[in-house]
């Protein structure tokens, strides 16, 4: 009997017990109210690069993704320690699964932590009157005086992929497509985010930096090549751990057989890491050697670069006279070192010269800085330059400008272009600039070839001489001289096949006295070097005399 009443007691206590769990759990048709939101979780990979066997790169490539068990992840906030050193709220938002970071390494070894939690669609995204701009997907809210358009009123929330408000006044503003809004960072993540982040720990070794001359900035550096006592060079640097952390340079000019000293940071030139050239002035005569590292913000140094190679010579050559003879022709065009010959043998030989000046070669390797180009030029008081059909002068052109401007002399003669379009080619262009503007345009191109012994007829007879050809011209322009400049010479008649008679010669300022003169032509094409006694080729010296006479 007492059995019988113990096992009903038993059996009571079991049934309110039940009941009393049922009450619990049941009080509400969604569990998820009893149970509350699960936290998503957060993974992190590692795009593999190589430093070293224990370290890495300072360049990351980081992957991440979040599983959510009861709902979606909508979005992450990822931060680096260097950011918390900043601030202590320094999480930044994305919606993105990746990206390349650059960590900011400042040492020869350092470590680095990255963090990144996933937050899901139980957080919350609260912004009143969102609306967006067409231009770069810029997001406003729309608390101006004029619903649906930009102006002063707006608060911008997002500024698209370029840094500050592209959008104009005025511009339209429309609604948010579907996903657009999570964009911006959740106003609201009260139990949205992963409470656990994954992280990462980096051990990164500094990558050493590089240097290098910019391309073509130089003459081949294993030729033997002259200039004037005024030499630039330019280089630009790289560093894999970024450009900002370059903070020196250092360069050594050497002398024929001396060898900079081995530690590069007893080199007595340094320069910042913003600097890119140097000029350098009053170089000594003879050969020299110029050699050029970089270093970065750990004191890692780059391997040494020098011009020239050891295949090649550069020697500096020092100004000599008042006049500079600059050959612009192409080698292959100077057969014979024809052109050489005679500008070298008049002016040897010419009373008032008598071989005191000094030869350039330009060629291609006409310097890339426009502040040699121009104090080479400066060196001297004239200049006569001859060139072929493609002279170097829209390389050259600012300095020849600045040249005349200065108040010196230059004559330049060379061969007609022989593609002219509508005298649109860059000798034509150069001669018409608002810089020079001695030139209105050409009359015609190519209208012929005036033939052995046709004569140039001066139309400033007091000063320059008639000329007699010794050699044919191929290919005839007619210039068209500008009111600030005098014709100087013309072909005695028409070219054969045409009606003009064409100017090949024109003489700047109008009026004089002389500060420059263009020949259409070669002048040593009015000289017989071949035959030194020929009557006419006094023309020529008296020609150079003239304008040469101060």
């Amino acid at each position: 009997m007492i059995r019988s009443k113990l096992y009903k007691l038993l059996l009571c206590g079991i049934l309110i017990l039940t009941m009393f769990v049922m009450l619990l759990t049941c009080t509400s048709n969604n569990p998820t109210e009893i149970i509350g939101n699960r936290r998503p979780d957060t993974h992190l990979f590692l795009y593999p690069g190589i430093a070293g066997l224990d370290t890495t790169l300072s360049t990351q490539i980081l992957h991440w993704w979040g599983d959510d068990p009861d709902g979606q992840v909508m979005g992450y906030y990822y931060s680096w320690d260097f950011y918390q050193e900043a601030s202590a709220d320094s999480f930044q938002w994305t919606t993105e699964e990746y990206d390349t970071f650059l960590v900011p390494i400042r040492q020869k070894y350092d470590e680095f932590e990255f963090f990144v939690k996933a937050v899901d669609n139980s957080a919350l995204w609260d912004y009143p009157e969102l609306k967006k701009s067409n231009t770069d997907n810029e997001y406003f809210q729309d608390s101006g005086e004029i619903p649906g358009q930009y102006d002063a009123g707006d608060i911008p929330y997002y500024f698209g992929g370029i840094s500050g408000i592209q959008t104009a006044m005025g511009a339209p503003l429309e609604d948010l497509e579907e996903f657009d809004i999570y964009k911006l960072p959740p106003t609201d993540t009260t139990g949205a985010v992963d409470a656990t982040p994954a992280d990462l720990n980096f051990p990164v070794r500094n990558s050493k930096p590089s240097v290098r001359f910019v391309y073509e900035s130089n003459p081949p550096d294993s030729i033997y090549a002259e200039t004037f006592t005024t030499r630039t060079f330019f280089w630009t640097a790289n560093d894999s751990d970024g450009i900002e952390t370059i903070t020196n340079y250092y360069y050594y000019l050497a002398d024929p057989g001396e060898t900079p000293p081995s530690d590069v940071k007893e080199w007595p030139n340094r320069l910042p890491g913003l600097q890119k050239n140097v000029t350098l002035r009053n170089l000594s005569e003879g050969f020299h050697v110029f050699y050029l590292a970089v270093e970065d913000i750990a004191g890692d140094l780059s391997p040494v670069i020098r011009y020239p190679a050891e295949k090649g010579r550069w020697y500096v050559k020092e100004p000599y006279g008042d006049l500079l003879l600059v050959d612009d022709y192409e080698p292959y065009q100077d057969i014979g070192t024809w052109t050489t010959d005679f500008y070298n043998g008049v002016l040897d030989t010419m009373t008032g010269v008598n071989g005191f000046y000094s030869n350039w070669k330009v060629e291609s390797l006409v310097p890339y800085s426009v502040t040699d180009i121009f104090e080479t030029m400066n060196f001297f008081d004239k200049v006569i330059w001859y060139g072929d059909s493609n002279p170097h002068f829209q390389t050259t052109a600012s300095s020849i400008y600045r040249y005349i401007a200065s108040g010196k002399k230059i004559m330049i003669n060379s061969v007609s272009p022989t593609r002219v379009v509508d005298g649109t080619d860059s000798l034509y262009l150069f001669l018409k600039s608002d810089s020079l503007a001695i030139l209105d345009g050409v009359l015609a191109t190519d209208i012929g070839r005036a033939s052995k012994n046709s004569v140039l007829e001066s139309q400033l007879p007091e000063t320059y001489p008639d000329l007699t050809l010794a050699n044919f011209i191929s290919y005839i322009d007619a210039l068209i001289p500008s009111a600030l400049s005098d014709s100087l010479y013309l072909l005695d008649k028409p070219p054969r096949g045409s009606t003009i008679q064409p100017c090949l010669g024109i003489r700047y300022p109008k009026g004089g006295p002389d500060q420059f003169i263009y020949l259409n032509f070669p002048l040593h094409y009015a000289y017989d070097v071949e035959n030194p006694e020929r009557a006419e080729n006094a023309a020529v010296i008296e020609l150079l005399r003239q304008f040469l006479a101060d």
